[in-house]
């Protein structure tokens, strides 16, 4: 079998699993966009020149691998062509075009169909069960999420065609009911989400499309946004 394969993962339901013996290079959110940085694939080269723990086999898994940079997969040629022999490379994709005529010619292409439960286990895979939407989200647990779970959140309620202003009204009354509690610090970040939850409701009735309501309600809950308010 070819040291690097490509698992195609449609349904981004494989995930790696932490090992002593795994590496996992996954996209991080920068700029309000996911993707794999360069820092990772970094670290991942030199990770992979080092000396297995106790002399196993070793794993390293890029996942959704078409969230790359440009330069990233051409950082990666010859670590695919000549990996260390102890050193097995896989990478989740979603689609095979999405990746480089030159990184696929030097894998191995698998979809997620024909995976078995024994490869799964070899190759430090798992499969995953997508996280259940709920249409109806309570804003202590929206603004615990981080910036990429809420725009996940925000795609995710705009298809499910749920009224905005029910959920809204429901965050205010739900924020206003806050205010009066905890420390200064925490009313001042209470009345600060308070206007921010007022400013959407009036978008709304201005008509403006729920979908850019809630993503800019997303830019606007990352700390510097709210510092400058």
């Amino acid at each position: 079998m070819s040291q690097s394969t490509i698992i195609l993962d449609p349904k981004s339901e494989i995930r790696a699993k932490q090992n002593t013996n795994n590496f996992i290079v996954s996209p991080t959110l920068i700029k309000n966009r996911s993707s794999i940085r360069m820092e990772s694939v970094r670290e991942l080269l030199s990770w992979s020149a080092k000396t297995s723990f106790s002399n196993q086999k070793r794993i390293a898994v890029i996942e959704d691998f078409h969230k790359s940079s440009v330069n990233t997969p051409h950082a990666l040629l010859k670590l695919l062509e000549e990996p260390p022999a102890d050193l097995q490379i896989i990478i989740l994709v979603d689609q095979v075009d999405s990746i480089l005529e030159t990184v696929r010619s030097r894998c191995l292409i698998m979809p997620v169909a024909k995976l078995t439960r024994s490869q799964m286990d070899e190759w430090g895979l798992e499969k995953v069960q997508p996280a259940a939407f709920s249409a109806s989200e309570s804003w202590s647990m929206f603004i615990q999420k981080t910036d990429l779970e809420r725009l996940q959140w925000t795609a995710a309620y705009v298809k499910s065609k749920k009224s905005l202003s029910d959920q809204l009204l429901a965050w205010q009354t739900e924020i206003a009911s806050q205010i009066h509690s905890g420390n200064i610090d925490q009313k001042l970040q209470h009345i600060q989400h308070l206007y921010l939850i007022e400013n959407c409701l009036s978008a709304h009735k201005s008509n403006v499309l729920p979908r850019l309501i809630l993503y800019r309600l997303v830019l606007q809950l990352s700390p510097p946004q709210l510092n400058h308010l």
